[in-house]
């Protein structure tokens, strides 16, 4: 007979009518931090555990403690990352912890007429790219590895009044008229992996990639009553398109090219302490950092459904 124990880091000690205490503000929840925060990426943990077999694991999660509340360009934070998978074809087992700073490297213009801000509608035109860089410590005890691996991610950010902006990027496009939006988030940038120890010198020494991804989501909403500009979902399809490339160094796999792609189709049961989430998810390709490997020279890919968290 098989148990299955789906743990679910929900807060539940803390009474929705009450005031959200300063260090829960403080905490974001999510599988990773390199992109930018406007994107669906939900954590999960899911154990499953046989009678007469070894237990199972399904473990994308990662926590964050932001040091200082968002400034107007810039925000620092400690992150800590755990995944693990023993479901795929390739095992997982990889812990990361560091420093995250999050900044946009342009301030908004100031409003050429104040009064637009008395139109709950109004959005004001605004252009710039947002910076979401990390520096970790990687451990990795399938490889048997240890080293250091940092991310630098650059997103385009677009948003004003539709008179003005036909779409708009890593900011919802939705109307008022309607309970259907969607959201894009172009993202680009380089990372680099170092593992000075490894139990093998396939996994040992320095690499460097350039990456390219785009995440597209569409969905029902309904409007959020502590902030006009960001609706809640009732569900919402996610795809995360992630392309990564050994431009320097040595490769750990067959292959330079890392392809990643991530679908969610998601159900929303909770908003508040933290979001509740349940569905389906399917994954594609590899991802060397979170140590999610090649199996037999090419990309591994599952399903899974489960319930997911999100802060």
């Amino acid at each position: 007979m098989k148990y299955v124990l789906i743990i679910l880091l929900l807060f539940h000690f803390i009474p929705l009518h009450a005031q959200t205490p300063a260090w829960l503000k403080n905490i974001g929840i999510r599988q990773s931090f390199e992109d930018d925060e406007s994107s669906q990426n939900p954590g999960l943990f899911t154990i499953s555990i046989p009678k007469e077999k070894h237990a199972s694991y399904l473990v994308d999660f990662g926590l964050q403690y932001n040091l200082s509340a968002a400034a107007k360009q810039s925000q620092s934070s400690l992150i800590g990352e755990y995944h693990r998978n023993s479901i795929a074809d390739a095992p997982v087992n990889n812990l990361q912890f560091g420093y995250k700073f999050m900044g946009i490297l342009k301030k908004p213009e100031p409003l050429e007429n104040v009064f637009d801000l008395l139109n709950p509608d109004y959005l004001q035109r605004y252009k710039t790219l947002k910076l979401n860089a990390t520096a970790k410590y990687r451990y990795d005890q399938i490889e048997g590895s240890q080293g250091i691996a940092a991310t630098a991610m650059f997103s385009y950010f677009q948003q004003g009044p539709k008179s003005s902006i036909k779409t708009r990027w890593s900011s919802w496009n939705s109307n008022k008229d309607s309970n259907f939006a969607y959201l894009m988030v172009p993202e680009f940038g380089v990372e680099i992996q170092h593992n000075f120890k490894a139990d093998s010198t396939i996994y040992k020494g320095f690499v460097g990639r350039a990456v390219a991804g785009m995440q597209i989501s569409f969905g029902s909403i309904f409007p959020n009553k502590n902030n006009a500009y960001v609706p809640l979902n009732r569900w919402l399809l996610t795809i995360d398109a992630k392309l990564r490339y050994d431009v320097v160094g040595k490769e750990y796999s067959s292959s330079r090219w890392h392809p990643l792609i991530k679908t969610n189709l998601d159900f929303f049961l909770l908003y508040s302490p933290v979001k509740l989430i349940f569905g389906p998810a399917f994954t594609y390709g590899d991802n060397p950092i979170a140590g999610f490997r090649q199996f037999n020279f090419e990309p591994q890919q599952f399903w899974t459904i489960a319930f997911k968290v999100q802060k």
